[in-house]
């Protein structure tokens, strides 16, 4: 008997020290986050919001989305279990624009809504427009249009020429640094938002000092980076005036 007690005793002290080491031995052995991609093959899985690879010749990939390249269908099949979601808006001034997006994506741990930027032609957006299935009314004044199946399908093999990701958690300035480094330019709009620079990268980050608003990751191939900043430059704040 005293043997069983003694090798009952021994037994709890090794799952106790066993319990006790295994927190220290992943902490040293787990593997390190992946760093930033800035040229060569895109790693496995869908990326990362700060893995961004670029060509040499002005253009950029990020999710695995070839910027100006890939399509609705390819972003489609790269998450099979969030459906795509495509429509028409319709601005209060009338203007057409193709609305798509995944409400809700995990890349490498990160989640978050992305949307997906589609230059449409006015003549087939107008053509869509007149074969709307259903009209929908938005706070903004704006309509939502829901698109002819067959038009649906035809949109699925539009290029997509930009992203928008609004990450799940909201992101402060010094972890996007950690992240991206320093931008080449830190704006601040009169609307209260920071925005962050990289055109080397084809990224314009914006965020709020304080609040609640999101982080918005915007991403274009570099060579059209002009198109992000020239709205910011508009929507600078304005010099503070000068008293005498």
């Amino acid at each position: 008997m005293p043997r069983l007690i003694g090798a009952v005793v021994l037994g709890v002290l090794a799952f106790i020290a066993l319990a006790i080491a295994a927190p220290l031995l992943w902490h040293t052995w787990r593997p390190a986050p992946p760093p930033l991609q800035q040229g060569g093959a895109q790693p496995s899985g869908t990326g990362t919001p700060w893995q961004i690879r670029l060509d040499g010749a002005g253009g950029s990939a990020v999710f695995g989305l070839d910027l100006g390249r890939s399509t609705l269908a390819d972003a489609a099949s790269r998450w099979p279990g969030e459906a795509l979601q495509v429509a028409l808006v319709r601005s209060p001034a009338g203007e057409l624009s193709l609305e798509a997006y995944l409400e809700s994506i995990q890349a490498s741990g990160v989640n978050g809504k992305l949307l997906l930027g589609v230059t449409l032609p006015a003549d087939v957006a107008q053509r869509w427009a007149e074969r709307a299935t259903r009209d929908m009314p938005l706070a903004s004044g704006a309509h939502r249009l829901g698109l002819h199946h067959d038009d649906a399908t035809q949109a699925q093999a539009r290029m997509i020429d930009s992203l928008l990701f609004l990450p799940a958690v909201r992101l402060d300035e010094a972890t996007l640094a950690e992240r991206f480094g320093a931008p080449a330019e830190r704006l601040a709009t009169a609307d209260g938002l920071v925005h962050l620079l990289y055109p080397d990268r084809g990224l314009a980050i914006s965020l709020a000092d304080s609040g609640r608003q999101r982080t918005v990751l915007q991403y274009v191939a570099p060579r059209d980076f002009a198109r992000l900043r020239a709205p910011l430059l508009a929507a600078l704040t304005p010099p503070a005036p000068i008293n005498h």
